[in-house]
């Protein structure tokens, strides 16, 4: 089954990619979400590399917006087609940037890369963070995946 139609009888899907493919894996997820714009939640690497590495890959990045949880904690400068927050561990500051973006009706897709990054905070903050975050999708009418390392994946199933 392709992602379109995935998502059309799924709003919310968890990705489960194993480690030595994830990069692919990812790139692949963003070609069948080709012609959507998408908000791009990135928890272990910055906007910029990744703008870089799609367009190495011939992906066209005009679509996307981040929510960079990396590049702030670098001293990088903000971009255009970015939002900093302080760390990957800033959950309440992830979830005040995703939010209004996601009432925004620019994106029809929030791609979550990568829930493995949050399991070195509590359990229970990462459950109601994601829950949040998975409500806030539902409610715009919009579509999320969420990306995990296959060695993860038994915290957030």
């Amino acid at each position: 089954m392709s992602l379109q139609k995935e998502l059309i009888e799924n709003d919310i899907l968890l990705s489960i990619f194993s480690k030595p493919h994830y990069n692919r894996s990812v790139f692949k997820l963003l070609k069948g979400l080709e012609g959507k714009k998408i908000c791009y939640v990135t928890l272990n690497k910055t906007a910029a590399n990744l703008e870089s590495s799609l367009r190495m890959h011939r992906f066209k990045t005009n679509n996307l917006f981040f929510i960079d949880a990396v590049s702030k904690s670098k001293g990088l400068k903000n971009k255009d087609n970015a939002i900093f927050v302080s760390s990957p561990n800033s959950l309440q500051e992830l979830s005040m940037a995703i939010k209004p973006v996601l009432a925004c009706s620019h994106f029809d897709a929030l791609l979550f890369d990568s829930l493995s990054t949050l399991k070195f905070s509590q359990t229970e903050e990462i459950e109601k963070f994601n829950r949040e975050i998975i409500n806030q999708v539902r409610a715009q009418g919009k579509q999320g995946i969420f990306t995990c390392l296959e060695e993860d994946s038994s915290l957030f199933t």
